[in-house]
């Protein structure tokens, strides 16, 4: 039997299969950023639209750092960009992430440990 490390995770983005490694420093450290951004924005009272355009540059570059330069550029190629596209696919790429990871944990929580060899 052999061990292959599970760390890759396929999403759907307009009918294609796009990968996404989640053992990566860069990814880890793009959801980490994304998640921190998006709080700092919710909590602005005062938003301006240079904080929304650096919010929009954001969400792109979680896109791009997720599943890849080309690959955003792939996506993107006959659609001029607005914020609802880069925030409805940076949301749906953090619901699969945590969708996989909960599973990868339920998966494992449900094979018991072996019992020790006396």
């Amino acid at each position: 039997m052999a061990f292959y490390f599970n760390n890759k995770l396929s999403v759907d983005i307009e009918n294609k299969q796009y990968t996404i490694d989640l053992s990566t420093n860069k990814v880890i450290e793009a959801i980490k950023k994304i998640r921190e951004d998006s709080i700092l924005m919710s909590k602005k009272e005062d938003v301006k639209e240079n904080d929304i355009e650096g919010y929009l540059a954001n969400l792109k570059d979680f896109i791009m750092k997720t599943v890849g330069e080309q690959e955003f550029e792939e996506i993107f190629k006959d659609k001029q960009y607005a914020f609802s596209d880069l925030s409805e696919l940076v949301q749906y790429i953090l619901l699969e992430i945590e969708k996989f990871k909960k599973e990868k944990i339920n998966r494992i929580n449900s094979n018991p440990t072996p019992k020790k060899i006396s």
